[in-house]
C-alpha cells in the first residue's frame, strides 16, 4: 500500500514533479496564462514570463501547452536552452521545425531559409499557429538569444510566422537590458509573485481534494497551520508542496489526521532554507541611537550617565540624522548615481519611531543590476543614517562584503572591436584579460569576429586596494551605475577616456569615466581639469583612492593601464 493511502489519499497529493492535473488557478498564474493565450492566438511574437525559483514557471509552462492541444496549434518545447553556440540551437530549431535534421553541408543561412520557408507554410498556407516554448529561459546565450530575434523578423503584413515564450528567472532580465533590440520586441512581459496566505491555503486544499480517494475523509490543516505554512514558505508553491510533503509523514508517523501550527513549524526546521539577512547592523546601531536619545528625553535624570556610556554616539546620531536626504550621503557628499537613497530625512530621535524609520527605495537591476549580480544587498549600497564607530566598520566589512566578480555587460555597437572595447573597460588590452573574457563569454568563438547588438560580458580579473595608488588622481568626467551605461557615455567624451570600476563597502560599485592617463599630482590635475572645454569642465571632478575601502576593480594591467601617469610640475 502506498503510504498515501494510509490518510485516504488515491494519489500523491504534493508530488514535486509538475504534474499540471494539480495545476491551481491563483489570480496571478490564471491571469498570465490568459494573457499569453492571447497574445499567443493574436501572433504578437515574443512573450516573456519572470519569476523566483520555485514560484510555479515550469508547472505554468505545461499547464500552457496543455491549453494549446488544440487543432490548428503546434508546440514546441525547449527545457534547456543551455546551448554551446547559436549553431547548435539553430540545428535543433530546423529538427523541431521541419520535422528533419540539418544537412550537414548546409550553411547557416542555408538552414535559416529553410526554416523560413517552413515557417511560412505553416502559418500562412496552413493557417497554423507554431509556437516556440523555452523553459530556464536564464540560460539563454547572448549569441542564441539574438538568433531568436532574427526569427521574430520572419513575418507577414499582419502577423509573426514564430510565436516564442520563455520562462526564465529574474537574472534573464539582465540580458534582456543589454539587448535592447530584443527587449524592444517583447508583447507580454509577466513578472510571477509569491502567493498570499489565502492563495496559500487554497492551493493546499485543492491538492487534498484532487488527491483523495473517493469521499474519503482528508486531513485537515488548521487555520494556525495555514498561517505557519505561508510563513515558512514565502507563499513560494514549490516550497509549500515540499513541506506539506513533510507534514504528511509527520502525521503518518504520529499517527495523526490534523496537522496543527506546531507540527508544521517542526517539520520547517529541517527544511533547507534560504539565508534571511536581519537588519543591517547600521540599521541596528541606528535603531541603538534612537532609542537612547528617545530615553534620555524622557528621563533627564539619566542624560548625563547616557551620555557617558555611549561615548558621543548620541551627538553623532543628533547632528547628522536631521540633514541625511535622500541626495546627500552620511558623510555630506552628493549620492553617487546607481546607489540606493533614503525617501525622506531620518527624524530626530525625540519624533522617532519604528514606523518613521526610512525605506530604501528599489535599485534597478544592473546592465540592468550589477549590484545583485554580485552579491551586494541593496542595503548594503544603502547610505548609513548613523554611521558606526570605524573599527565595527572594518568589521562589518570584512565579514559582509567583497567586492563583486563581474563588472556587467556591454552591447556591442557598429565597428566596435574587442580589443578596443577592452582596452576602454581595462584601461588597456593585455592577452590575460582576454582569456577571461572568452571564458565568461562562451558563445564568442572568434575574439576578432564580434556581433553588432549583441552582449558581452566582462568579468572583474583582479581587484586593487585603491590605497596602493593613493598618489594617483583621475579626472572623472562622468559616472554611471552600470558597465552597459557608463559604455554609453564614452562616444560622448573625448578619445583619450577609459571607464574606471570602483567599488566600496558602502557605496557599491561603480564606473567613472575618466581620461585615460591619471596624475601623480592632485595640483597639476586639478590645472589639466581647469584647461577642459566648459562642456567638459562643469561636471568634471577630481577622483582619487582616498575612500574609506574603496577597492579598483580591472584587468591584469591594471597597474600598467596607469603607465601614462603625468608628474606634476
Amino acid at each position: 500500500m502506498d503510504y498515501y493511502g494510509i490518510l485516504g489519499f488515491g494519489r500523491e497529493p504534493f508530488s514535486n514533479t509538475p504534474d499540471p492535473d494539480f495545476f491551481f488557478r491563483s489570480e496571478g498564474h490564471a491571469n498570465c496564462l490568459n494573457r499569453l493565450e492571447i497574445a499567443l492566438r493574436l501572433r504578437r511574437g515574443l512573450n516573456v514570463v519572470l519569476g523566483e525559483v520555485g514560484l510555479g514557471k515550469t508547472t505554468l509552462c505545461r499547464q500552457l501547452l496543455r491549453c494549446l492541444d488544440v487543432e490548428g496549434i503546434e508546440t514546441h518545447l525547449i527545457l534547456d536552452p543551455a546551448f554551446g553556440s547559436a549553431a547548435e540551437l539553430l540545428g535543433q530549431l530546423h529538427a523541431m521545425l521541419t520535422d528533419a535534421p540539418a544537412p550537414p553541408d548546409a550553411s547557416e543561412w542555408e538552414i535559416k531559409e529553410r526554416i523560413k520557408n517552413t515557417l511560412f507554410t505553416k502559418a500562412v498556407d496552413q493557417g497554423r499557429i507554431v509556437v516556440l516554448i523555452v523553459d530556464e529561459g536564464q540560460k539563454i546565450s547572448p549569441e542564441c538569444l539574438e538568433l531568436l530575434r532574427e526569427l521574430l523578423n520572419y513575418e507577414t503584413n499582419d502577423a509573426k510566422l514564430l510565436q516564442i515564450v520563455i520562462f526564465a528567472q529574474p537574472e534573464f532580465d539582465e540580458l534582456l537590458a543589454a539587448m535592447r533590440n530584443v527587449e524592444d520586441r517583447i508583447n507580454e512581459r509577466i513578472l510571477l509573485e509569491p502567493l498570499t496566505l489565502a492563495q496559500t491555503t487554497e492551493m493546499v486544499r485543492h491538492r487534498i481534494d484532487l488527491a483523495k480517494a473517493g469521499y474519503a475523509e482528508p486531513i485537515i490543516f488548521s487555520r494556525g497551520a495555514f498561517a505557519a505554512l505561508h510563513m515558512a514558505t514565502g507563499g513560494h508553491p514549490r516550497k509549500i508542496i515540499n513541506l506539506c510533503h513533510k507534514v504528511i509523514l509527520a502525521l503518518i508517523l504520529q499517527n495523526k489526521t490534523t496537522a496543527d501550527a506546531a507540527m508544521v513549524r517542526s517539520c520547517a526546521r529541517n527544511m533547507p532554507r534560504r539565508h534571511k539577512r536581519g537588519l543591517p547592523r547600521w540599521a541596528a546601531a541606528a535603531l541603538v541611537v534612537i532609542a537612547i536619545g528617545a530615553a534620555m528625553l524622557a528621563f533627564p535624570e539619566v542624560r548625563r550617565p547616557m551620555i557617558e556610556r555611549v561615548n558621543g554616539w548620541t551627538e553623532v546620531a543628533i547632528t547628522t540624522a536631521p540633514q541625511l536626504t535622500a541626495d546627500t550621503t552620511a558623510n555630506g557628499l552628493e549620492r553617487p548615481h546607481g546607489t540606493p537613497a533614503l525617501e525622506g530625512t531620518l527624524p530626530a530621535p525625540a519624533e522617532a519611531t519604528m514606523s518613521a524609520l526610512p525605506a530604501l527605495r528599489a535599485t534597478p537591476s544592473p546592465d540592468g543590476r550589477d549590484l545583485a549580480a554580485t552579491g551586494i544587498s541593496q542595503d548594503t549600497a544603502a547610505t548609513h543614517p548613523a554611521p558606526l564607530p570605524a573599527q565595527d566598520m572594518r568589521e562589518d566589512t570584512a565579514q559582509d562584503f567583497e567586492p563583486p566578480r563581474q563588472l556587467g555587460c556591454i552591447v556591442v555597437a557598429p565597428r566596435d572591436k574587442l580589443s578596443l572595447i577592452m582596452a576602454r573597460v581595462y584601461g588597456i588590452y593585455d592577452t590575460a584579460d582576454l582569456a577571461h573574457v572568452l571564458e565568461a563569454n562562451g558563445q564568442l568563438r572568434d575574439p576578432n569576429v564580434i556581433t553588432p547588438g549583441s552582449a558581452l560580458r566582462f568579468p572583474c580579473v583582479a581587484t586593487y586596494p585603491a590605497g596602493e595608488f593613493s598618489r594617483h588622481t583621475w579626472i572623472e568626467l562622468n559616472r554611471a551605475g552600470t558597465l552597459r551605461e557608463a559604455y554609453a557615455l564614452l562616444p560622448s567624451a573625448p578619445d583619450d577616456c577609459r571607464i574606471l570600476s570602483h567599488w566600496t563597502p558602502r557605496e557599491g560599485l561603480a564606473f567613472s569615466v575618466v581620461l585615460r592617463d591619471a596624475f601623480t599630482s592632485p595640483v597639476e590635475a586639478r590645472a589639466a581639469m581647469a584647461r577642459l572645454p566648459q562642456s567638459l569642465r562643469d561636471n568634471a571632478r577630481l577622483l582619487d583612492g582616498k575612500a574609506e575601502n574603496m577597492v579598483y576593480l580591472g584587468g591584469a594591467g591594471f597597474s600598467r593601464s596607469l603607465g601614462g601617469s603625468r608628474p606634476g610640475a
